[in-house]
């Protein structure tokens, strides 16, 4: 019960991995999606198009790492 997760390496054995470890991308999502929404509040008054770009740029990349998982997923069914 290995899934692909590793795909920086080489072809084979290499880019499999526990099913334990497909936590990191939802985790890395998370962690980032509160830094960029913390540093948004704090410059929200000061500069409110940096903050809306904080925002959407969070947004973005937890999609794409939702979508990344998604995609894991399906290839180790």
């Amino acid at each position: 019960p290995f899934i692909p997760l590793w795909f920086s390496q080489t072809w084979g054995v290499e880019r499999l991995s526990s099913p334990n470890y497909l936590w990191i991308i939802p985790g890395l999502s998370f962690i980032f999606l509160l830094t960029n929404q913390f540093f948004a509040q704090i410059v929200r008054t000061k500069r409110p198009v940096l903050s809306r770009i904080l925002v959407w740029t969070s947004f973005f990349i937890t999609l794409i790492l939702f979508f990344s998982t998604y995609r894991i997923l399906l290839l180790s069914a």
